[in-house]
């Protein structure tokens, strides 16, 4: 790599190091892997200290564009209209550039479409890239441009402009261009370097406040402590005696007074700095006791600035801080002026937010402009309200002219039209709406007094024209948008930034200083980039809040990572001892949720407050255990991925999550998070524990919502598994040919794909489709008896059959999927599958056609593996018969004896459990007998009964028991009732008789002649037994 890996000096910037980077430097993870040293935890000197973190930023910036380049198919991107020199000098490489907005993209996907902000890192290109090559290949072009400023589309709709700094000169005739005409050429967005830029400036500046940096070298135990010089409660009560009040009536808890009474007098120490940590677990109050602490400083005067890692956090902590100043405002918003938040328009969403936009500086500065313009602005408005108080007869006359003349020309151009009349004013209501319009309401509020308009304009006008002429008719305050900005920065008491737009301060602060630095949610905060507001002129001492235990910054660089480049200041002064105040009541989550973060990272020093004890915290808005206040719920059917901006996602969990409303939970994949001998393995360990700990697909509704996502996400392969959801819980283990699973891969319509899903489940349950409803597989060899075809929509017919296979010491009978074919390809399967089929031995022959059912389900059989073959010589004639037979007499003295085998049911999964399966678990052997010419069929198969026979079935009560016999019924539902019992009739024995063998036993059949045990169509007859 050469001079290409070196880390530069102070005096080269960051800018200058990305524009060095070839795309081989680019893709090389390891390119300063070698730089990367671990960040200390102490330091000597502040200079050690800036020069420890340049390499973990050098670092991670080549991280974040390698990830962005990874994805550059997915990069916003703009087209370019013209390119032109700028006016800065030729050596500086500044070229101005306008753009093409793409519509198509904002209508189709608003993130593809490219708005240039400063900052931004683009590459130059004559293609829109698919792949990295395409940067890269003969004859197309890149070069790689920094954006210097760009112009703001919602204010200049009309000039989409940007200034680039490009890293070498452009060659319009390269281009295909000259230098106001283009054929064709793009900007592909790749990363904005704007906060990495800052911190580094940060980093290498020599100039700045190092007092509060020189603190946090090294640990120092008696950080954190009250002065003992400055800080005295007499002292402290004269202080605050205004403002205690309205701060105690917030009802905080003694660690929050506390907080609020440390902050405040150390706003009042000069002689020293300091640094303090307060310590804000989850639900503790921390947003609320820095407001009114912030508040407090406001009373005080105390120029204070607020800082936070993100704009969502400073909104926060600024809106809360708003609504509590308005609660002491006399005059609406007026007074609102020592408040100032700051920061990018678009990213803050100011528009949408109403209760920051009036202390948004942008926001300010229009209305200052407005009102300093002088036509229409404040002398304007003054000199209006003192003449309309003068004579405002004269004013109320001057409106009715006005208004004949304009009526009169509206009725020379509408002769024969509808005419529409303004309304008239009153003198009372006109002299009303002027004092509105002139908006002077601040001015006149203290010259209230009853009565009329008329009344009161009688008795003020002396005093309230003497007042607004004794106002200044001009200020002297620039009306540029830049000096308005710095000039209300200035004057503000209480500013609020991102750490990273704080370095904009560095000017202002140096005509005023700042005194007080708080920054929220500090352990979020890289501690190189509290480097950028820790350096701000006047700083006295940092008020650092927030929760080590919590998710730290995120760094993109594995490297940077190992090296601690993700770690806060506050996180390691903690580290080193240093004292922190904890605020120790939390008032957030229900005590089943606290209970573990409370053992686990708050060594029990949080207590949860009254409100989460009450009644109404437990309640629960959806039914089942699922659904308590805490849950861990399992969502092992999906899969992180990374999306095109090399977030992680998991697009299953999501579907679960919009599954689930106003419910308390934490949702993840437990395998995942046990193996990964985290805290998140003990949180799911816990849960178990704790009996929270449930699987999504418990819940139908979820599980519902999980095959939906996994379908539209084309993750079918999580469904077709043996372990999946679908089938981990049925009476029949299944298995896919490879046919199969390609055939359903080919299948888009998910309206088709659930109904494939849907059949695929109840198949598995023991569901059979009446032999009606299925269709036959055209073909007449051995496969016809064994294959299985059901329509499905779309003119697809799903093909399976029973195979056998060996589970330990036992055949298992399971469901074999081979194909979704259509109609006419079925023959040629059939004549494969006949080869196939034509392999197998009788004896799996025959178990793959053997049924049991259990009322209405079908269920699996399995035999001892030990169990020797079926004694049939003639293997197509065996086929062609019934599997098995039984005759039950009427006679026990007369019987035959046939071949048999034992079968136990495979009862433990079937979703219909008879009362044999529940009340009796022994085997029972039973013997054929019977030869008698008046017989009923006792067979394995359900089949029709005959015209004149009926069907019979165990219901399983147990009557009489005996050392070595037991009774059952068997209940006779007649449909053509004879009263001869030993009428012909086919019954599936199978059906209630767990376990029972046909092998040497004895079996007999009588009637119970009990009247009162039958009913209406049911005649009952005793069945033998003799238990094995």
């Amino acid at each position: 790599m050469g001079k290409k890996s070196k880390l530069v000096s102070d005096t080269r910037s960051l800018v200058d190091l990305v524009f060095s980077w070839s795309l081989g430097d680019v893709l090389n993870e390891n390119l300063y892997r070698n730089q990367v040293q671990r960040i200390p935890d102490t330091f000597d000197t502040v200079a050690s200290y800036k020069k420890t973190f340049i390499p973990s930023l050098v670092d991670e910036t080549h991280a974040d564009l390698l990830l962005n380049v990874l994805i550059l198919p997915h990069a916003p991107t703009c087209e370019i209209l013209t390119i032109m020199d700028s006016d800065e000098p030729p050596d500086d490489l500044f070229y101005d550039v306008t753009y093409k907005r793409d519509m198509e993209a904002n209508e189709n996907d608003k993130e593809l479409m490219y708005e240039p902000q400063a900052g931004d890192i683009i590459a130059l290109t004559n293609v829109r890239p698919k792949c990295i090559d395409d940067l890269n290949r003969p004859p197309r072009f890149y070069l790689i441009a920094y954006v210097a400023k760009a112009n703001d589309i919602d204010e200049y709709p009309d000039l989409l402009q940007f200034k680039i700094l490009s890293s070498k000169p452009i060659n319009y005739g390269e281009l295909g261009m000259n230098k106001s005409k283009r054929e064709t050429l793009f900007a592909v967005r790749l990363i904005n370097l704007m906060t990495n830029v800052r911190v580094w400036k940060a980093l290498n500046s020599e100039e700045g406040n190092t007092n509060i940096i020189n603190k946090v070298l090294q640990a120092k135990s008696d950080d954190g402590d009250s002065c003992s010089v400055c800080f005295s409660k007499e002292k402290c009560c004269t202080r605050i005696s205004d403002i205690w009040p309205t701060i105690r009536s917030q009802n905080l808890n003694d660690s929050q007074e506390a907080a609020v009474l440390n902050c405040i007098n150390l706003s009042q120490c000069h002689h020293q700095n300091s640094v303090k940590l307060i310590w804000g677990p989850p639900g503790t109050g921390k947003t609320k006791t820095m407001s009114l602490t912030l508040y407090a400083l406001f009373q005080l005067k105390c120029r204070t600035l607020t800082c936070a890692p993100t704009n969502i956090a400073v909104l926060e902590i600024a809106a809360r801080l708003r609504r509590s100043v308005n609660q002491s405002l006399e005059y609406g918003g007026y007074g609102l002026g020592d408040i100032v938040l700051f920061g990018n328009n678009k990213r803050m969403k100011i528009d949408n937010n109403d209760d920051v936009r009036d202390i948004f500086l942008d926001h300010r500065v229009k209305i200052l402009i407005k009102c300093l313009v002088p036509l229409s602005g404040w002398k304007h408005l003054l000199s209006s309200m003192i003449h309309l108080l003068d004579d405002p007869v004269e004013h109320y006359s001057m409106y009715l002219q006005k208004r004949a003349a304009k009526q009169k020309q509206n009725a020379e151009k509408n002769e024969e039209g509808d005419r529409k009349e303004d309304y008239l004013l009153t003198f009372e209501e006109f002299v009303k709406n002027e004092f509105d319009s002139v908006r002077l309401k601040l001015v006149l509020n203290d010259f209230k007094v009853p009565g009329s308009t008329v009344g009161c304009l009688r008795q003020l006008r002396t005093k309230c024209t003497n007042t607004l002429k004794s106002l200044p008719k001009e200020f002297s305050v620039p009306i540029s948008e830049y000096a308005l900005k710095n000039f209300c920065l200035e004057n503000a008491c209480l500013i609020f930034c991102t750490a990273s737009t704080s370095s904009k301060l560095h000017v202002v602060a140096e005509t005023r200083p700042l005194e007080l630095l708080v920054i929220d949610e500090a352990a979020q905060l890289k501690e190189c980039e509290s480097a950028i507001p820790l350096q701000i002129s006047g700083l006295r001492h940092a008020i650092l809040v927030g929760d080590e235990r919590q998710v730290p910054a995120m760094v993109k660089s594995k490297i940077a990572a190992s090296a601690d480049f993700g770690r806060s200041l506050f996180e390691r002064l903690a580290k080193l001892g240093h004292k922190k105040h904890l605020l120790n009541v939390q008032y957030r989550m229900h005590p089943s949720i606290s209970l573990f973060p409370k053992k686990e990272f708050y060594d029990n020093q949080i207590v949860d407050g009254p409100n989460v004890k009450e009644t109404s915290y437990k309640r629960c808005f959806l039914k089942g255990k699922m659904y308590r206040s805490y849950s861990f719920i399992n969502v092992a059917n999906g899969k992180d991925e990374f999306d095109h901006r090399c977030s992680l996602k998991n697009m299953v969990e999501v579907a679960v999550v919009c599954e689930i409303v106003a419910s308390l939970y934490k949702v993840g994949n437990a395998s995942t998070l046990v193996t990964s001998d985290s805290v998140w393995k003990k949180l799911v360990l816990d849960a178990k524990k704790r009996n929270c700990f449930h699987n999504a697909d418990e819940d139908s509704n979820l599980a519902q919502a999980i095959t939906t996502a996994l379908i539209e996400l084309d993750q079918l392969h999580s469904l077709l598994n043996i372990g999946s959801m679908l089938f981990k819980n049925t009476i029949w283990k299944v298995c896919f040919t490879g046919d199969f699973l390609n055939s359903i891969t080919k299948i888009k319509d998910t309206a088709i794909l659930g109904e494939v899903l849907a059949l695929l489940t109840s198949l598995s349950r023991g569901w059979r489709s009446p032999h009606k409803d299925k269709g036959n597989v055209v073909y007449d060899g051995t496969s016809a008896q064994l294959l299985e075809k059901y329509k499905i929509k779309g003119h697809m017919n799903l093909i399976w059959t029973v195979d056998i296979i060996q589970e330990n010491a036992h055949y298992v009978q399971v469901i074999k999927f081979w194909d979704i074919l259509p109609f006419s390809h079925l023959p040629e399967l059939a004549k494969r599958l006949h080869i196939v089929f034509g392999k197998l031995t009788v004896d799996k022959m025959n178990r793959c056609k053997h049924k049991c059912v259990d009322r209405a389900t079908v269920v699996p059989m399995r035999w001892p593996v030990v169990f020797s073959n079926f004694p049939i010589d003639d293997h197509e004639e065996f086929l062609s018969k019934p599997l098995s037979s039984l005759i039950i007499t009427a006679n026990p003295k007369t019987s035959t004896t046939t071949y048999g085998e034992i079968a136990e049911r495979y009862s433990n999964k079937s979703s219909s459990e008879s009362i044999v399966n529940r009340r009796i678990k022994s085997s029972w052997k039973l013997k054929v007998g019977g030869c008698s010419s008046q017989n009923t069929k006792l067979s394995e198969h359900h089949e029709t009964p005959s015209s004149g026979s009926s069907q019979c079935q165990a219901d399983g009560v147990k009557d009489k028991e005996s050392d070595d016999m037991n009774w059952f019924y068997l209940r006779t539902d007649d449909a053509d009732h004879h009263s001869d019992v030993s009428a012909g009739r086919r019954v599936n024995w199978q059906k209630e008789l767990n376990g029972a063998g046909m092998e040497d036993a004895d079996f007999s059949v009588e009637s119970t002649g009990d009247k009162k045990k039958s009913m209406k169509n049911q005649k009952r007859v005793w069945i033998k037994g003799t238990r094995i």
